[in-house]
């Protein structure tokens, strides 16, 4: 944790490696979903990408993961790229299928990534440090009646790659939001604390 919000790093000599902060949140129906970041750093070997994602994973029958992304990509004899754009994995397909769409030319460090569901689209956007204004990267048809159980992640990945990010805020909003996350903190501590009393011998300090 650091003064701007949470750090995340991740490093990579060779092989892919990624880590993720899971917020605790069940949504059900449309979501918006805003992830602040900034301090983007990005270092790619000779063939490799580096980046962060905002991703979910949706509860229909293929178990849609969608992962609006942003970073770099090298490979051999080509340019450099720095790009945004969606990843699609439907995991539970007879043959895992995966999809990139998007590929807008993007070279900010800091800025904003944005999911938006409404009925069957997902609407994939980005803004460019503090600038109110979203571009659209892609549009993906979603199952409409799949929620997101627990499945909502900031990730940092890469392959032959490091990258670092501090994650500023994520705001959340759903038709229906429930989980620990949005309960109150002090409600929780004084019902732990409740029963961490009544544990104790006698029931009292």
């Amino acid at each position: 944790v650091v003064p701007e919000g949470l750090s995340m790093h991740s490093e990579s000599s060779k092989d892919f490696n990624q880590c993720f902060i899971v917020p605790n949140l069940e949504a059900r129906g449309d979501f918006d979903i805003i992830a602040a970041f900034e301090n983007l750093k990005t270092s790619v070997s000779e063939d490799g990408a580096s980046g962060i994602s905002l991703g979910i994973i949706l509860t229909d029958d293929l178990s849609t993961h969608c992962n609006l992304y942003r970073g770099m990509v090298r490979r051999p004899g080509a340019d450099d790229r720095q790009t945004a754009h969606l990843y699609v994995h439907r995991t539970k397909a007879k043959e895992a299928r995966q999809a990139w769409s998007g590929n807008i030319a993007e070279e900010s460090n800091s800025g904003r990534l944005r999911l938006v569901r409404h009925g069957r689209m997902l609407h994939c956007l980005i803004a460019e440090g503090d600038s109110p204004h979203f571009r659209l990267v892609c549009s993906e048809e979603v199952p409409g009646d799949s929620s997101i159980l627990g499945g909502i992640r900031l990730i940092v990945h890469g392959h032959a790659s490091e990258t670092s990010v501090v994650i500023k805020n994520i705001e959340v909003r759903a038709a229906e939001l429930s989980g620990p996350a949005t309960e109150n903190p002090e409600q929780q501590l004084a019902e732990l604390n409740q029963r961490h009393l009544q544990q104790r011998p006698g029931g009292q300090e």
